[in-house]
């Protein structure tokens, strides 16, 4: 969803990104360039430009009013499962199959490091930027959420979940943060991003 709640963005199997016009219900666009499926979308600070991960191993930028082609990024040659942006849009991040998170400052190289032991399914940055939250897992198998210094790639925290990792988000305020796993089980918890993160914190669990 763009910031102003106007437009709606998804992506699909089929290689493409759609956009509707969220008053009309109506497809506005379709936007073809990935080579594969991709798994995720999001809106850049503002709207105006849309950032997308395919299995293709690219993360492209799109103009989102025209559905031009802006730039694309060279990820990895395993896929990519999740994008996130910054609130100032500098940062980019992407989880990467097989464990991987990468991180462009202003589309430039800044981090490439092994951060979980299966697929990230799911990154997002704290409000302020400083940090980044991943998740991860392999099927059934319990995955784990995780917090990274958004600019050493330090970790920070990390904590087990019962299922897969397939989303984590964090509140407006970045008071708290959600995972959810594909068990059908959703975790959340307390953050402190004026402090040290806790190791292992005690979350509160919502099942299915």
């Amino acid at each position: 969803m763009s910031h102003l709640g106007k437009l709606l963005a998804t992506a699909s199997l089929d290689a493409t990104l759609k956009l509707w016009t969220v008053a009309t219900g109506r497809l506005r666009d379709t936007l073809k360039g990935h080579k594969s499926w991709v798994n995720s979308v999001v809106f850049a600070p503002h709207g105006s430009t849309l950032v997308s991960g395919s299995s293709d191993g690219t993360i492209k930028l799109w103009d989102a009013r025209s559905g031009r082609l802006k730039s694309a990024l060279e990820a990895t040659d395993a896929g990519v499962r999740s994008v996130a942006v910054s609130s100032d849009g500098r940062l980019i991040a992407a989880g990467i199959r097989y464990g991987a998170i990468k991180v462009w400052l202003d589309q430039k190289p800044l981090l490439d490091f092994k951060a979980h032991e299966s697929d990230v399914w799911s990154v997002t940055f704290t409000p302020d930027g400083t940090k980044l939250i991943s998740g991860d897992g392999d099927w059934n198998k319990p995955g784990k959420a995780k917090f990274w210094d958004a600019h050493t790639g330090k970790l920070l925290a990390s904590f087990d979940h019962s299922g897969e990792v397939l989303s984590v988000a964090c509140s407006p305020k970045g008071s708290a943060f959600a995972a959810g796993a594909w068990d059908g089980v959703l975790k959340i918890a307390p953050f402190n991003l004026g402090g040290s993160a806790t190791t292992n914190p005690s979350p509160r669990t919502s099942p299915r």
